[in-house]
């Protein structure tokens, strides 16, 4: 997790500063090389953003697969779809990175490279909305069948950690989720915000990860008990009690 949190901190400061750079020079320096028919991933700028984008969705798909895979007590077979998805959105790509490359100076390469990226976009949206689905339904689950052999302590139920934990990667999936339909939609139609938003989703997908980690945390101040026991019948007990006296045998004087 740590090694994940630096990777996707790396890569999110590296297309902010690749960001800044191209704004710098479209604005004040006005560089040509700037200007709509270079748009796209036609250019050095998009191309190098939209890498930082397929790489952080890679590290969001492999961090959310795991997650899944070890809350399900690593069941290959539930994770196996999500990985499939995840693995063919990650070859559309890098295939689209890869053509773009060798299409650097044409300015009809966005067109030709539309399939792949909005089916890159629509895998990894289901990647992450089924996953986040699975791993929800499964704390619901345990919470539900571990609800008779436990009681809570505390003034409402949002104290509870499993509620907690599912509020927590919903709120993480929709983000992640509404963001990349959102994508999916401007790309579509071809409109111009669908480069902040792309943008936008190399940021949220290091705040999904760090957000679900930070409202799961146990925290030594919090205020709720909660303690787990095993209800059982009450039952009459019945206590023997023997009570065992002992005297000195009596002396000579007092026979």
């Amino acid at each position: 997790m740590v090694v994940a949190a630096v990777l996707m901190f790396t890569i999110s400061t590296f297309d902010l500063a690749v960001m800044l750079d191209y704004t710098i020079r479209s604005i004040v320096y006005n560089d040509p090389r700037t200007s709509r028919k270079f748009s796209g991933i036609a250019n050095w700028w998009g191309l190098t953003e939209f890498c930082n984008f397929v790489v952080q969705s890679f590290l969001g798909d492999a961090i959310l697969i795991y997650r899944c895979y070890v809350v399900w007590s690593r069941r290959k077979y539930l994770v196996g779809p999500a990985m499939l998805t995840s693995t063919t959105g990650i070859i559309c790509g890098i295939s689209a990175a890869i053509l773009g490359t060798t299409a650097f100076h044409q300015t009809n390469s966005g067109k030709d490279l539309t399939p792949l990226i909005t089916s890159m976009l629509v895998l990894t949206t289901v990647t992450n909305f089924s996953t986040s689905a699975l791993i929800v339904y499964r704390i619901w689950n345990v919470r539900k069948e571990s609800s008779r052999y436990r009681f809570t302590v505390s003034e409402s139920h949002r104290q509870d950690p499993l509620v907690k934990a599912m509020r927590a990667i919903v709120e993480a999936g929709l983000l992640y989720s509404m963001s990349l339909l959102v994508m999916v939609i401007l790309y579509s139609l071809g409109h111009h915000a669908q480069v902040p938003v792309s943008r936008m989703i190399v940021q949220i997908i290091g705040i999904t990860f760090n957000l679900v980690i930070t409202r799961t945390a146990y925290s030594r101040d919090e205020s709720y008990a909660t303690s787990s026991i095993i209800i059982y019948p009450l039952r009459a007990v019945t206590i023997n009690t023997e009570v065992l006296v002992a005297r000195d045998s009596p002396s000579e004087g007092e026979k």
